[in-house]
């Protein structure tokens, strides 16, 4: 895909908010091992960035400002070909001409 599809969302592990189990740490009197809170960290940050769309939404985020469907859509068809993206079975994409029109032919069952 090219470069100017996607505006890349970074999300800051210092934006996290409301997650209990970080406020019971830093609120403790206990020692708690730089370790642990790096892990929790990149627990919560991967959290995070697994379903960006999902975490988009939840900070008020309106993807439709950051992506261009439309460019996005032909980058995948220009990288994968459209049988990539609509024949689930094996990924090809057949053509056949007939009577001066030509088909395009997607396989979606076995």
């Amino acid at each position: 895909m090219t470069r100017n599809t996607f505006r890349l969302i970074t999300i800051k592990t210092k934006k996290i908010k409301n997650n209990e189990e970080l406020e019971e740490l830093k609120d403790s009197e206990k020692k708690v091992s730089e370790d642990l809170i790096e892990r929790k960290v990149e627990e919560m940050l991967n959290d995070k960035t697994y379903d960006m769309v999902a975490t988009a939404a939840e900070y008020g985020i309106n993807l439709d400002e950051f992506v261009d469907k439309s460019a996005m859509a032909q980058d995948i068809v220009n990288d994968d070909g459209f049988g990539h993206t609509l024949n689930h079975y094996d990924g090809n994409e057949y053509t056949v001409e007939f009577q001066g029109d030509t088909y395009y032919i997607f396989q979606i069952d076995g």
